[in-house]
């Protein structure tokens, strides 16, 4: 399903709802503020429930600069946020997951949440310098049927590019980091052969 400006109003002031990336454990949201910037077009999410206790200017200024993108904010924790898209029919094309700001029960919940708020071919970016944590990440995917490919890691120099909040709170900034892609495929969004062969 592509995205598509409607006339000469940006998407994400059209089709409520529907975003191109929902990003997990954003912190100052360098990275999704960067995608809006390039795709007007295009709407995002950005998650974290730093958002709820954090006040002063800095939070004003957050805040402003998320509406000016017309990125969506939300103060919470991503599985929070997946039963609220549940609840109101919003999906999106991708999830980013940051570690260690994610947890395992959340990734879980999201997973249990994907046929009501990832499209077909959807894909769940997750990144963690916790090695051991990827390996259950991946017991965790294929065991609800999700296809998941182990990407190449990102070296350190790479890592220290990342989002500053991210880098300072991540627990070995020199440490390579590892990633996943999750995908949720059309044999799980779709079970029966039939409806996979009218896609």
């Amino acid at each position: 399903m592509g995205l598509k400006r409607v006339g000469k109003k940006p998407l994400s002031r059209v089709r409520e709802g529907i975003f191109q990336t929902v990003d997990i454990g954003s912190g100052f949201g360098e990275y999704i503020s960067r995608q809006a910037e390039r795709f007007p077009h295009r709407r995002y999410a950005v998650v974290d429930p730093r958002y709820a206790r954090t006040s002063g200017f800095g939070q004003i200024h957050l805040e402003s600069e998320f509406k000016r993108l017309g990125i969506h904010m939300h103060p919470g924790t991503g599985a929070s946020f997946f039963e609220e898209m549940a609840r109101r029919g919003w999906k999106t094309h991708a999830i980013n997951f940051d570690m260690p700001l994610g947890s395992e029960a959340e990734l879980s919940r999201i997973l249990d949440l994907a046929p009501h708020t990832l499209f077909p071919n959807g894909k769940i970016f997750v990144a963690t310098e916790r090695l051991t944590a990827l390996d259950h990440f991946i017991k965790i995917a294929r065991e609800k049927g999700f296809s998941v490919t182990e990407r190449k890691s990102m070296p350190p120099a790479q890592a220290r590019q990342r989002t500053a909040y991210s880098h300072r709170h991540s627990n070995n900034p020199q440490r390579p980091i590892r990633r996943l892609e999750i995908t949720f495929g059309l044999k799980k969004a779709f079970p029966d052969k039939k409806q996979r062969q009218k896609r």
